[in-house]
């Protein structure tokens, strides 16, 4: 009744095995293994009005990235600026994202390339600090 050619079975099977190959290599090369990431941790002093240097660290592979503002010191329940950026080849800082953050929040940046990167904090726009505050950044990435 349903009677093909045992030749066209075969190319329809082989095709849609193929595809579930190609399915199942991109769903396994598009995420970091968790297992396999890095933490960072950077202290510094932020000044009132101003950003704090520039911090760089390494991604070896496409993955993850999460930064943290972990501590604060004295404590401060205002938001800051978490900025995120690129090194050029001249080796300078290129900031790319900002994002408000508080003390004990998590930013995460979803998947980035491998490359080198920089992390500082600011102070806001307003310049809301009124004393130097102690800081510190934990970076996780692959």
């Amino acid at each position: 009744m349903f009677s093909k050619p045992p030749g066209r079975v075969s190319i329809v099977i082989f095709f849609f095995a193929g595809l579930a190959l190609l399915a199942l290599y991109g769903c396994s090369s598009s995420v970091d293994n968790p297992s396999a990431r890095v933490t960072d941790t950077i202290s510094d002093v932020l000044q009132p009005g101003k950003i704090s240097p520039a911090h760089p660290f390494v991604v070896s592979t496409r993955g993850e990235l999460d930064i943290k503002l972990a501590t604060l010191t004295p404590p401060f329940a205002n938001p800051l600026v978490l900025l995120l950026g690129l090194i050029g080849t001249n080796g300078a800082c290129s900031f790319t994202s900002q994002q408000a953050v508080l003390t004990g929040n998590n930013i995460s940046y979803g998947l980035v390339d491998a490359g080198s990167y920089c992390v500082a904090l600011g102070d806001s726009t307003n310049g809301v600090l009124t004393t130097n505050e102690s800081f510190t950044l934990t970076v996780v990435h692959p």
